[in-house]
């Protein structure tokens, strides 16, 4: 009896043994089946946050992208950069762009960024509106030579007098930032000039301090040259490409024959209107007077030593074109009766260096030595121009070659800027957009494409680097490589 009772009690806890394994198997089953649901989640998480990251970054490398193409459509290229088979690296990323040329001036320019496994496209159309030529500033083409005692300023008549805008003017006083304070509130920053060359730029300097306040940059290949008592509160950088100076196209207009003015008393006013002439001088003691608006072409424009020229452009622009010949001598006058800079060109075509008045001395096509203030832009694509000190001009002036002569001062106007039907081009944007990502191996692999390349033996250039001329094949030399990487990605 008692080895029976003995036996069932060894049988019980024998079952409550076996019963706790089970439990605590089954615990232990659960307890992994939720740590193995967890790290799937966790992972989960933690590839959807790694995916938003690379969408995010290139997203941003697209916006490279179109930043790049850009910049090479302001430098004269197509605006293609790389291809879909060999992308220009940037950053962590690589990026290419296709531009489509639509016609009337407009282009399609789409990026592709690529950064992980992130794929972003992003599309934009650019318009080329023209530049003025004024909005070179003080420019010369093959030189510029800046005497000493120079001041070169900048500022932007649509906001008001050139006197209102400089430190201690009329606007206000200077803030901490650089902007001016005028009861209570911060007005726009001061303007700077802009003085340009395709060469060199020289600044010999001397005791009397030249004074530059903008930039002043050389062309691609130039330098700036400087002695001492020279400041320039702006960038010296060479510029990215040269600029182009167009050929000057003078207006076809029947011809009045020739004027010589020599009447002291009587002025000669030209009202209102479209006129041209052979020649146009005005004798010592004589004056003339152009009223706008007015387009007025002269094959030669001959004020003499005593000589004044009036241009009234208060009621209307006055553009005058000189054909062969400039002369504004010296101690003759020129004075400008409105201050709107925009409104008054000197435009001249002259470039010949030949004998004129019969005395065996070769006369430059253009003299431009004034007494007075001129406000205004000149153009003398095919000349050379020097500034006298005597002469103070408020706008632009571009030249061939461009000399400002010892104390001379020349004060920019930023409203030249606005662009206007000649000139140059800058690409302005018109539309911009999210588009589908193209159908090509390196984006629908989703794979790091930088990882990829590396793969395939190839280096991604950098993207200034894989900026493609107009008329060249952005594909061009790349069908070896494309079958290499449809290889990999399958």
């Amino acid at each position: 009896m008692a080895i029976r009772r003995m036996r069932a009690n060894v049988k019980s806890r024998g079952d409550r043994s076996g019963a706790a394994i089970v439990a605590a198997l089954v615990v232990v089953m659960v307890v992994s089946v939720l740590s193995m649901a967890y790290l799937q989640l966790s992972m989960s998480k933690n590839r959807e946050q790694s995916s938003s990251v690379d969408a995010k970054r290139a997203f941003y490398i697209a916006e490279a992208g179109l930043a790049e193409a850009y910049a090479g459509l302001v430098a004269g290229k197509s605006g293609n950069v790389a291809n879909g088979t060999i992308p220009a690296r940037f950053a962590n990323g690589a990026f290419w762009v296709e531009a489509v040329d639509e016609g009337e001036g407009r282009r399609t320019l789409t990026s592709i960024g690529m950064c992980g496994t992130g794929r972003s496209a992003l599309s934009i159309v650019v318009e080329n509106i023209p530049e003025s030529v004024g909005a070179l500033g003080v420019f010369g083409d093959q030189g510029l030579t800046i005497g000493q005692g120079v001041t070169i300023d900048g500022y932007d008549s649509r906001r008001g007098t050139y006197a209102s805008q400089q430190g201690g003017g009329g606007a206000g006083a200077l803030d901490g930032l650089g902007g001016m304070v005028d009861g209570g509130a911060v007005a726009e920053p001061p303007v700077g000039s802009r003085v340009g060359c395709n060469a060199d730029i020289l600044l010999p300097g001397g005791r009397t301090e030249t004074h530059i306040d903008g930039d002043a940059q050389p062309g691609p290949e130039g330098s700036v040259v400087r002695g001492t008592g020279v400041t320039i509160t702006g960038s010296t950088a060479p510029r990215s490409s040269a600029a182009n100076l167009p050929a000057l196209e003078v207006p076809s207009l029947a011809s009045a024959g020739d004027v010589d003015h020599g009447t002291v008393r009587t002025p000669l006013v030209l009202y209102p209107q479209e006129s041209s002439f052979g020649t146009l001088r005005v004798r010592p003691g004589a004056t003339a007077v152009i009223v706008g608006p007015a387009t007025m072409v002269v094959g030669a424009l001959e004020l003499d030593a005593g000589a004044t020229l009036i241009v009234n452009a208060s009621g209307g622009p006055v553009h005058i074109y000189v054909r062969d010949y400039l002369n504004m001598a010296a101690k003759s006058m020129y004075t400008g009766v409105s201050q709107d800079p925009t409104q008054v060109s000197l435009q001249i075509a002259a470039s010949e260096t030949v004998d004129r008045n019969g005395d065996l001395i070769p006369d430059p096509p253009a003299t431009f030595a004034s007494t007075g203030t001129f406000y205004g832009s000149v153009y003398a694509p095919a000349a050379a121009i020097s500034v006298p000190a005597e002469l103070e001009l408020f706008g632009a002036i571009a030249a061939q070659q461009l000399t400002v002569g010892d104390g001379a001062k020349l004060h920019f106007d930023r409203a030249l800027t606005v662009p206007v039907d000649v000139g140059g081009a800058l690409p302005q944007m018109l539309a911009w957009r999210l588009v589908e990502l193209p159908d090509v191996p390196i984006v629908q692999m989703r794979l790091d494409p930088l990882s990829v390349m590396q793969l395939n033996g190839i280096v991604p250039p950098e993207g200034k680097d894989a900026q493609v001329d107009n008329g060249e094949d952005p594909l061009a030399g790349v069908a070896a490589v494309t079958l290499k990487v449809l290889k990999t990605a399958r």
